[in-house]
């Protein structure tokens, strides 16, 4: 019976990803300091214009407009004191001019927060998660929405989630870079009830950690919208009942690829012969291919039709050879192997799922230190100038280092 697999009665978009730009700053070394330098011009207000107006235009150079639109809650904010500390608390933290723009205009009544009382709390709570220097900086940056929410009420509830998800402090850190949004949701009415209903479907343990840590973002999608993800996973026939972690991978997958770029890729599959049974087996078996941009998807597609003589069946055999580089490992490879071929070194039957899957060492000794020395060519050394030619990069390698010496 031919399956066919439709996506169209999902109503909902699934929530893309929502991972935030980290921006890259240097850390001074100057310890926390609420005062502001001696060399820094003085704030001059405009009579026909509110005071922070004229404040965010001097201190960011930001157009009119949007000093306009930032100073519409701080129109009480008639001295530069109080901004003046906020700002030299964060820039003495290690945040950038341009970072602290953006954090500004993302938050502007940051500048009304007490810099000991409010904001000092919420750096202390980022140190105890082991952030320091540059991290700690862009994990500020990152987490600009929500440095106005209470740290005991909002914050530290939503960390204590996380940590109790990931038992990793490190990966608390990363989860956040990704979802800074998790710090701005409310702990039992969103976070907790997602994980409440993950559990339900029978996700728990490593699974579910792993899943948090690469999607965070789920932790702070709408009920529904999580309903519908999980929906569109058991359509291609996978229950968490019977594969936790296959089930957490594919949810990874619908969570950060809307639902019409995966219809997309499926339907790039079929345009190559794939049947939709393929396209189940496919995606049941390595979700993580539909993650691929379309680009990579029809070149990768393309160089197995044009040197493989089954694509489809080393594909559905060993799905995970669609996310190896096409430059790096797999042309590099199938091109070696097939010089061999014309040496009568190797048989005509290989096994290109497992020459294209093994480690540099292994594919190594199998397919290069076996015949070190064959009618005076070192082979060894021709491999790495083949592997430079090809793709202008030699991962590192034992044997490759004693080739070089040769």
């Amino acid at each position: 019976m031919k399956m066919e697999l439709k996506l169209t009665a999902l109503k909902h978009p699934i929530f893309r990803s929502l991972a935030s730009p980290i921006y890259r700053l240097s850390f001074p070394p100057s310890p926390f300091c609420c005062s502001t330098s001696p060399s820094e011009p003085s704030v001059q207000v405009s009579e026909s214009s509110p005071f922070m107006e004229d404040y965010f235009i001097r201190s960011f150079g930001w157009s009119r407009e949007k000093a306009i639109h930032a100073s519409k809650r701080l129109l009480h904010i008639k001295s530069p004191k109080k901004p003046d500390a906020v700002l030299a608390f964060l820039r003495g933290i290690g945040l950038s001019e341009s970072q602290l723009s953006v954090v500004i205009s993302r938050r502007p009544i940051i500048l009304t927060a007490g810099v000991e009382s409010s904001l000092l709390p919420k750096v202390k709570l980022f140190e105890s998660l082991g952030a320091s220097g540059k991290e700690l900086a862009d994990l500020i940056a990152s987490s600009a929405s929500c440095l106005s929410n209470s740290v005991d009420r909002r914050i530290v509830p939503c960390v204590d989630v996380l940590r109790d998800l990931l038992q990793d402090d490190k990966k608390v850190r990363l989860a956040l870079k990704r979802c800074p949004w998790i710090l701005s949701s409310n702990p039992d009415k969103v976070l907790r009830r997602n994980v409440g209903f993950l559990l339900q479907k029978g996700l728990e343990g490593p699974s579910l950690s792993t899943l948090i840590f690469k999607s965070p973002n789920i932790l702070v999608m709408k009920l529904e919208q999580l309903s519908v993800a999980c929906q569109i996973v058991e359509q291609f026939g996978l229950a968490c009942s019977s594969s936790p972690e296959a089930y957490a991978n594919a949810l990874h997958v619908v969570t950060t690829v809307s639902k019409e770029n995966l219809s997309k890729k499926l339907d790039i599959f079929s345009t190559y012969g794939f049947e939709e049974s393929d396209k189940y087996v496919l995606f049941k078996s390595s979700p993580a291919v539909f993650r691929l941009n379309e680009e990579n998807l029809k070149s990768k597609l393309d160089f197995f039709l044009s040197s493989m003589d089954n694509p489809r069946e080393l594909l559905l055999k060993c799905p995970l050879i669609m996310g190896l580089s096409l430059e790096e490992r797999l042309m590099p490879r199938y091109s070696w192997i097939q010089n061999l071929r014309s040496r009568g070194l190797v048989s005509k039957k290989i096994d290109y799922a497992t020459a294209f899957c093994i480690s540099e060492d292994k594919f190594v000794k199998r397919y290069v230190h076996k015949f070190k020395d064959i009618d005076g060519l070192d082979l060894l050394v021709a491999y790495k100038e083949f592997r430079k030619e090809r793709s202008g990069t030699l991962q590192e390698n034992p044997e490759l280092k004693e080739a070089e010496a040769v």
